[in-house]
Order: C-alpha cells, then sequence, then structure tokens
C-alpha cells in the first residue's frame, strides 16, 4: 500500500480517501498516477487480493480506480465483491493498451465506468475534478444511469456547457457518418442557439461561400479519416476560415495519441475527445 501526497486540494471536499488498486508502475498509467497523486489523498495498491485481504478494505472509499493491465484481468465475481463491501463506492476502471476491446465480451458490469488508458487526460481527468468537488460530473451519476444519460452528461463536461450556453453559441457539426451526426446535432440543440449539421464531404462546396449558413462560435468535428496528415490539412483549413479567438474547434478521433493530440492543438484545435466512447 502507497498513500500519496496532494497538490491541489480536492481532498477537502472529499469525505473520504480513494482506492487505485493494480499495476500503476506501468508507463501507460504514468499519467493517471501522476495526476492522482496531484489532485487526491489517494491510497495504492498493488493488486486487487492486497486490497481485498488487507485491513484498508474496512474503511470507506469515495472512489476505486481500478488499473486493468491485461485482459480480463478482473472477473465479474470481483466486480461482486466490490459491490457487495462498498455498495456507495463509485467504481471506475481504466483498461490499458492489452485490454482493450474487453468491453464488448460483456464481462464489465454496467454500472461500473470504464475508460481506455489514452482517455484518460482528455475525458476521465475531469470527470473526477467534478466528481471529487460534488460537481455535476457522469460519475456522480446514480448507478442504474443509462448509456445514453452517461454520454449526454459527458459531453455536457467536455464542452464546458454552462460557458457556452451563456454564450449563445452557434454550432456547425461536420461529420459524415449519419448516426453520429443526429447524436450532435441533437445534444447541440440543447446549449446552442443555431446548429447546422453536415456531412464533412460537402464542406468544400459550402466554406468559401460567403453566405455561409452561420457564423460558428464552435465547430464539432467528427474524424473518420485514418490519414492524419489529412486531417490536419483538414483543421488548417478550417482554421483559414475560422480563426481560433473566434471559433472553438471540437474533434472527435479515433484512439487519437499524444503526439497527434499535439500536432492538433498546435494547429488550433482547442479539444480532442477520443472515440469510442468508454461505454462503447
Amino acid at each position: 500500500m502507497i498513500t500519496t501526497n496532494y497538490v491541489e486540494n480536492l481532498k477537502t471536499v472529499s469525505q473520504y480517501p480513494i482506492a487505485v488498486i493494480g499495476n500503476f508502475r506501468l508507463n501507460e498509467f504514468i499519467p493517471v498516477v501522476r495526476d492522482m497523486g496531484r489532485k487526491t489523498n489517494a491510497i495504492y495498491f498493488e493488486n486487487l487480493f492486497i486490497f481485498l485481504n488487507g485491513n484498508e478494505n474496512q474503511r470507506n472509499y469515495d472512489l476505486i480506480l481500478l488499473l486493468e493491465s491485461g485482459f480480463a484481468q478482473y472477473s465479474l465475481s470481483d466486480f461482486q465483491k466490490l459491490q457487495n463491501l462498498f455498495p456507495l463506492t463509485r467504481i471506475v476502471l481504466i483498461a490499458g493498451s492489452l485490454a482493450e476491446g474487453e468491453k464488448r465480451t460483456g464481462n464489465i458490469p454496467a454500472n461500473v465506468f470504464r475508460y481506455y488508458w489514452y482517455q484518460w487526460q482528455d475525458e476521465a481527468l475531469q470527470q473526477l475534478t467534478a466528481f471529487c468537488r460534488r460537481r455535476i460530473s457522469t460519475w456522480n451519476l446514480p448507478k442504474t444511469s443509462t448509456d445514453e444519460e452517461r454520454l449526454t452528461q459527458t459531453f455536457s463536461t467536455l464542452k464546458d456547457r454552462n460557458r457556452y450556453q451563456n454564450s449563445f453559441a452557434n454550432t456547425l457539426i461536420l461529420a459524415s457518418d449519419p448516426a453520429m451526426r443526429e447524436f450532435l446535432t441533437v445534444f447541440s440543440k440543447k446549449n446552442s442557439t443555431k446548429v447546422f449539421s453536415l456531412n464533412f464531404y460537402e464542406l468544400e462546396k459550402y466554406i468559401e461561400d460567403d453566405d455561409f449558413p452561420i457564423i460558428p462560435t464552435e465547430i464539432l468535428f467528427d474524424v473518420v479519416d485514418e490519414d492524419f496528415d489529412a486531417t490536419l490539412g483538414t483543421v488548417r483549413y478550417l482554421r483559414k476560415r475560422w480563426s481560433v479567438s473566434a471559433t472553438r474547434l471540437i474533434l472527435y478521433y479515433n484512439a487519437p495519441r499524444a503526439d497527434e493530440i499535439r500536432a492538433l492543438t498546435d494547429s488550433g484545435v482547442q479539444r480532442v475527445i477520443s472515440k469510442p466512447f468508454f461505454f462503447l
């Protein structure tokens, strides 16, 4: 067991500590360990056996964070034990690279929130901060919440909903997938004054038009092109038309890596949200 000190004072609003269980020395979990150490008074356990059989399992926790370094590392019976011992504690699982795809096997209970390791910094970390501060967040939803409710709340948090409600945002949606375009449209109508959705491949015939349907204050761009250089070129193309100061650009991108995120943000993207989403 290892106890960390914290820098950002989230512990003052958390009644109980946070338990982090798993191989926290793996490189892909370094950002998780670093942020937990900075933001919380976390207690680390090298494996679930130590956690369940040690004296510490008699105390209460605000949150149990499982680090999954291999496929099916945690069984359904493991989750059941945790839920029986801590019925009021939120359980979140961070899946490492060797555990990607496990969600589709049905081995993860519906009331466990699951993220891929590369989703930590841009998605899960915001939920952690809101959760510790007792603000509205996906992690504060009831354990019986549906996938739709979780996704809606996740997008609300990631888009800084209150800020953009107050700014009367005009939202431009660029998505070639009809289902994604419909979802982003429905969601954005709750937060924006005006929404214009467009198949990405139709953009070229509109973008040079002086009479563009809206003057966007934010653009939601669902990336489907697997060619990163092509995506980067599109971002620069968008930035020639709409400046960073006037228009917020958000990308939904398949499993972005750290170097790709840096290149995109350097080119004028304010946020990169990874796909697939945590419950898919």
